[in-house]
């Protein structure tokens, strides 16, 4: 083999390393964007979500002052139909939030 071909050859081989190199990087880069792509919207999901139960405990507050200083009750019932829908919808929402933020920790 002739000088000139080792040299050739040796570049090549350094040639094809710094390919993988580079395609591997790529490779990572894109997951590592992806994943916070993904993170991203899992906290916007949550953001939205605690606005969500923020405006619905607002709405039970509200239902419990009426049935007191309104309705002059002296007690309310999760029965009640205005508020077991407040209940139930504030109930998954939590349970929502939990999920997300669990995946999250998963993520880190």
């Amino acid at each position: 083999m002739a000088y000139g071909e080792k040299i050739s050859e040796k570049l090549m081989d350094v040639f094809e390393q710094c390919m993988d190199a580079a395609k591997e990087f790529t490779q990572k880069a894109g997951e590592k964007a992806k994943d916070l792509g993904e993170r991203g919207v899992l906290m916007l999901d949550t953001k939205q979500i605690q606005a969500k139960t923020k405006k619905l405990l607002c709405r039970l507050g509200n239902e419990t002052f009426r049935a007191f200083a309104e309705q002059e009750r002296d007690s309310i019932d999760r029965e009640d139909p205005a508020i077991k829908s407040l209940v139930t919808e504030l109930t998954g929402l939590y349970e929502t939030l939990e999920k997300i933020e669990k995946e999250l920790r998963g993520r880190k």
